[in-house]
């Protein structure tokens, strides 16, 4: 007796819409494919499901993965309700037919009673093929007709709105979303202020903001917010070409006509930073460089040479040691200055002009008027966050009546997941808001004065380079002289314009840095911001007198804590009460850097 060969198949479903139902919705087809498979003896081993995506392009996650898998698995046979569930385009249809017939791989569109295997095939192919590409065709341009219709009228035609915006769900019209929008208005002001979007990215992470998807910024999502003229008010639809067959879209090719409206939608930026945004993306995509420095240079962009040319911060490598240094992106002769002393002077002028008796009290008193601005704002974007944390629950609420109903599971669940998602972020946004507002006083203006040198030249932060490009107007470097132009609102004493010049001798008697080794415990662990790392907390015999006197927290890799512990053969959480050898780089007395930790 010759035993029956069972058939391998995989099965392919696909909605364009969530909201497709009956004879189309995916679950209908999956449940019509498994009782063919069941009824014909057929093994079915997966099924991909494609929800929302168009027939006519190829650029699909489940379709792409299904090719993928027929080509590393021995498949008899593919499963899908009707033709047009694979393709509503002649030629991928035709394509993929032959490439499965050249496989030796059966296509069975259930129902429409089509097997490739059959003689008659081709015709029915041929012809249903050509109907699902008409209908498509065609409901392009019904659908496009409705859609130039309302885009006339500046109403959002489908989609996310842009980040920033939401949809009123009356007239359809866009509107700014508060609880986003001050992210975008912070982007297009860093951006114009000449910062880079490194450092957009880095603040919009401090700041808690996320994209719609609820991921991190990327350079890309930043450049899309960038080009947008919906930003500064005006609406713009059909502008970028057709996908291709593929369904990849080229978003920088921009067709000849398309509808274009100023005033159309609430501006969230001036139409002058977004155009001052648009002129320097224009210049910086000729001079674009992926090179990263190996240090922070935070004059960079404010320092000039006497020859007019800027000076950037870079490596200079004399006698096997490194040195990093201003110079003058023009190479006319004048010799680079050691980074390390430019920037001590700099900060050292700035420091002594913002916080000289005639700026203490305005400084406090802006102090506090910032405090008031942040506190009401907090109370704001509180009120709004909260706003949208009643919209979501209600919509959960809906989406889990719907579910108690039967409804579309798989379409509700993922909503479910979208919604919790925009819940924990609503959440973690309201935790994080301080909306306690502090009276500055002499003392905490000390304070600030104490730490801003150190900070200021060590901390590559946005505000930093924020607060420098906000004070300084120019600096410019000569052979024998550093010149600091301040900018306007900030008075300069006349002891205070005695040091605003000088050279780097100067500069060097005024900066002494020196390594010393000293001695310590381990004390235990503690908490760390760091990305990558354990927290350590640390005793240190600093000064003249016996004991520990100094206590730190620092981030070490863990490779090196595991080190110290296979050195004292012990568990890492054993290696308190250890001694330990640091080594500290100092600037003026005060640790600046630890360099090394080793057991004693």
């Amino acid at each position: 007796m010759k035993l029956k060969k069972v058939i391998k198949a995989v099965a392919y479903t696909r909605v364009s819409s969530e909201k497709q139902i009956d004879n189309h919705s995916l679950d209908f087809q999956e449940k019509t494919l498994k009782n063919y498979a069941q009824q014909n003896n057929i093994n079915l081993i997966k099924i991909f499901r494609e929800e929302g995506k168009s027939g006519t392009n190829t650029n699909r996650p489940a379709y792409l993965e299904m090719i993928q898998f027929l080509e590393e698995h021995d498949i008899d046979m593919i499963l899908v309700h009707k033709l047009d569930r694979l393709h509503r385009d002649e030629d991928n249809m035709y394509q993929d037919i032959k490439r499965f017939r050249e496989s030796s791989i059966r296509l069975v569109a259930v129902g429409d009673g089509i097997d490739t295997a059959e003689d008659s095939a081709d015709l029915a192919i041929a012809v249903l093929t050509a109907i699902g590409a008409n209908f498509s065709r065609n409901l392009r341009k019904e659908t496009l007709k409705g859609l130039t219709s309302a885009a006339e009228e500046c109403m959002h035609t489908g989609g996310k709105p842009p980040y920033g915006f939401k949809v009123n769900q009356e007239t359809m019209l866009l509107e700014i979303d508060e609880t986003t929008a001050p992210a975008v208005r912070k982007m297009f002001e860093l951006y114009a202020d000449g910062f880079g979007t490194s450092d957009i990215i880095k603040w919009l992470k401090s700041n808690g903001y996320k994209t719609s998807n609820g991921n991190g910024f990327k350079v890309s999502s930043i450049n899309e917010i960038f080009h947008n003229e919906k930003y500064k008010g005006c609406y713009t639809w059909n502008k970028t070409v057709s996908k291709d067959s593929d369904g990849k879209r080229n978003t920088h090719k921009h067709k000849d006509s398309y509808i274009q409206k100023d005033g159309g939608c609430p501006e969230i930026v001036t139409p002058e930073i977004f155009d001052k945004v648009q002129k320097r993306l224009a210049e910086n995509a000729e001079k674009h460089s992926n090179r990263t420095p190996d240090r922070y240079y935070p004059l960079t962009g404010i320092t000039f040479c006497e020859c007019g040319s800027p000076m950037c911060g870079g490596v200079k490598y004399s006698k096997g040691r490194k040195y990093y240094k201003y110079s003058c992106n023009h190479k006319c002769g004048n010799s680079p200055i050691r980074a390390e002393y430019l920037e001590a002077f700099v900060i050292n002028a700035v420091s002594t002009c913002l916080f000289s008796e005639p700026n203490r009290q305005p400084l406090i008193d802006s102090l506090n008027a910032l405090s008031k601005d942040i506190k009401m704002n907090a109370d704001k974007e509180y009120r709004a966050l909260k706003s949208t944390l009643s919209g979501l629950e209600i919509k959960h609420q809906n989406l889990m009546n719907a579910l108690e109903k039967g409804k579309a599971v798989s379409s509700i669940t993922n909503g479910l997941d979208r919604i919790e998602r925009k819940r924990q972020e609503t959440n973690i946004k309201i935790s994080k808001l301080s909306r306690q507002t502090h009276s500055f006083t002499e003392e905490d203006l000390q304070k600030l004065q104490d730490g801003f040198n150190q900070y200021l030249i060590a901390k590559n932060t946005i505000n930093n380079k924020y607060l420098l490009k906000k004070i300084i107007d120019r600096i410019e470097v000569s052979e024998n002289q550093v010149d600091i132009s301040l900018k306007c609102g900030i008075n300069i004493n006349k002891s205070t314009k005695a040091i605003m010049k000088g050279n780097d001798s100067m500069v060097k008697n005024n900066f002494v840095e020196e390594y010393k080794t000293v001695d310590g415990i381990f004390l235990g662990f503690c908490e760390t911001e760091a990305d990558y790392g354990i927290g350590v907390k640390i005793a240190l015999k600093i000064g003249d007198y016996c004991g520990y006197d100094t206590i730190l927290d620092l981030s070490l890799y863990p490779e090196h804590v595991y080190a110290m512990a296979d050195q004292a053969e012990k568990d890492i959480f054993e290696l308190v009460g250890e001694e330990i050898s640091v080594e500290i780089l100092f600037e003026n007395d005060k640790v600046k850097k630890i360099t090394e930790i080793s057991l004693k």
